[in-house]
């Protein structure tokens, strides 16, 4: 089981969102995974990096997360806070 994402950070709303229709599989399964402990929004289509974060906005998403192929292959993921505007790498085994 995954750790909860608010073991690791003091918000739980997270935004899910796919860079291309490749990476759209992998973002429902790891959204259906986070869903079990944490407050998540998907996006269900791919569009550009500043779409997703216009999006993430609007929802009131304290995290981002953008997967697309380049994810996919090195296995690493992008939190992005968007309250503080930093970003952090994890892998993608341990979100």
């Amino acid at each position: 089981r995954s750790t909860p994402i608010y073991t690791l950070f003091p918000y739980t709303t997270l935004f899910r969102s796919a860079l291309d229709d490749d990476a759209l599989d992998l973002v429902f399964s790891l959204v259906q995974k986070k869903r079990k402990d944490d407050k998540v929004y998907m996006e269900f289509k791919s569009k550009s990096v500043k779409n997703h974060i216009k999006s993430a906005e609007k929802a009131g998403a304290r995290y981002l997360v953008l997967v697309g192929s380049t994810e996919m292959s090195s296995g690493l993921l992008t939190l992005k806070d968007m309250v503080k505007r930093e970003e952090k790498q994890i892998r993608l085994e341990e979100f």
